[in-house]
């Protein structure tokens, strides 16, 4: 019986889906429910980062998909997260302020003719690397740094819970 090689990368469960979410920051909301990339840095500025094949990362290549994916301080690129899973964009949301928590609904068809590109984290980084492989993340990427409001199918306040 041979042996069975499981691929280190993952699979987005809902690939095909026609939206992807976010929870908007206090910055988007303020701005006016748009999306707003937390720096300038195109990801063809960063290094992308690299594995051999003992599953170590060169320290040297650290770049955006992982600062991103991790949610860490650092090199703040021009990409921004969001999901498949409406869920998750919702507890991203729910880390604003109250009264400031709100999903973007973002069609990606319109994106896509808008010039926006999506870079699917489990393509690009082993589900070893990835802190949170449950985000099913997407991270959108404009080159003019600008994400048209076009995009942006519908906007929903999450509702508060009542105590």
């Amino acid at each position: 019986m041979g042996k069975v090689e499981l691929s280190k990368f993952g699979v987005l469960r809902d690939s095909r889906s026609k939206y992807l979410y976010r929870g908007l920051r206090k910055e988007e909301v303020d701005a006016g429910m748009i999306l707003v990339p937390k720096g300038i840095q195109t990801f063809e500025d960063l290094k992308l980062i690299t594995a051999n094949a003992g599953g170590f990362y060169e320290p040297r290549n650290l770049g955006p998909i992982l600062r991103v994916s991790r949610h860490i301080e650092g090199d703040k690129s021009s990409g921004v997260s969001t999901s498949t899973n409406r869920e998750v964009a919702i507890s991203y949301a729910l880390s604003s302020p109250p009264g400031k928590q709100y999903v973007v609904v973002i069609n990606r068809e319109k994106a896509r003719l808008l010039g926006i590109r999506e870079i699917v984290v489990k393509e690009i980084l082993p589900l070893w690397v990835i802190q949170k492989p449950d985000d099913e993340e997407v991270i959108l990427v404009s080159d003019t740094g600008v994400f048209p409001k076009e995009i942006i199918e519908r906007v929903d306040k999450i509702k508060e819970k009542a105590n």
